[in-house]
């Protein structure tokens, strides 16, 4: 098998030597880094990575491995410097994404090194990671863990907002009415399903993993979702309200989380993982990836 050495980089921050350089590698866990292709720097699991599933992950965002201050990056000269606003995918797919705010009231959002790290929101933050439109006809996954204090009646916060090749929207949001608590799902045409938790559990001010999968097969069927909090599958049912409209030109032609432009958010959200599959994760790995980062979470 052919090989290829590298003695020494130089890294952009000043720091030398293989470890800081673009350059995929394969570790004893059979962990593949790749490099981000934005700076030269690549973001390696310093503990070796935890035991997710990486087959069909196309967007890997976690605050614990892939933002600058993790990788020496600490400071810059330059206000605009892509790095300091940066959140890096680890997917391959390079789907790097913006740390954003739509108002001069906030810088964005913050980072916290607690439980790994992760960013917390203000009323006016959001990520954005690029324009690229996914098919609703394919399967997809969604998982994120999240911090969430209790919501007031009508909050909403923006779990995701996905364009379509349809040129609309697939939203999964967290909110909260005079009855439930839970999450509501958008297809691309229309509101079709919410998960109702009379018992108001979801979001209570602690970590909580939040995964949606879709089977790709029809958003207007409720036995096409699953919605699973911490593992457990939850009870999907009837939508009768509409909590925003879909194809929302607020959504502002990109894919996104935190705030859409019209939307509402609370703040003190926090963020920890996001991940987007191009596939339907099954129960078992559902499982897998909440085992291989519960800890983290004090779960």
């Amino acid at each position: 098998m052919s090989e290829i050495r590298v003695n020494n980089i130089t890294n952009r921050d000043g720091s030398t030597g293989t470890t800081v350089a673009g350059i995929p590698v394969v570790d004893s866990t059979s962990h593949f880094v790749v490099p981000t292709g934005r700076t030269g720097s690549r973001y390696v699991y310093t503990d070796g990575g935890e035991n997710i599933v990486r087959d069909g992950l196309v967007l890997h965002l976690d605050a614990k491995y892939s933002y600058p201050s993790k990788t020496g990056i600490t400071s810059t000269t330059d206000s605009l410097d892509p790095d300091v606003y940066t959140w890096y995918d680890m997917s391959g797919y390079n789907n790097h994404a913006s740390l954003e705010s739509i108002s001069s009231a906030s810088a964005g959002p913050s980072y916290n090194t607690t439980n790994g790290g992760y960013f917390e929101f203000t009323s006016f933050d959001r990520v954005s990671f690029g324009t690229q439109e996914y098919d609703s006809s394919l399967p997809l996954t969604f998982s994120t863990w999240v911090n969430i204090a209790d919501l007031s009646v009508a909050t909403t916060i923006p779990l995701l907002a996905l364009k379509t090749t349809k040129g609309e929207y697939f939203y999964i949001l967290a909110s909260e009415s005079s009855n439930y608590e839970g999450i509501t799902i958008g297809g691309p045409s229309n509101w079709v399903r919410r998960n109702t938790d009379t018992a108001n559990t979801f979001f209570d001010g602690n970590w909580v993993n939040i995964t949606v999968t879709y089977n790709g097969e029809s958003t207007s069927d409720a036995n096409n979702f699953k919605i699973y909090e911490n593992s457990v599958s939850k009870t999907l049912n009837d939508g009768t309200g509409v909590l925003a409209s879909a194809g929302d030109s607020g959504a502002n032609n990109l894919n996104q989380f935190g705030r859409f432009n019209s939307g509402n958010t609370a703040s003190g959200t926090k963020y920890a993982q996001v991940m987007l599959y191009q596939k339907e994760l099954t129960a078992a790995e559902v499982l897998q990836n909440y085992n291989a980062l519960k800890g983290r979470f004090g779960l």
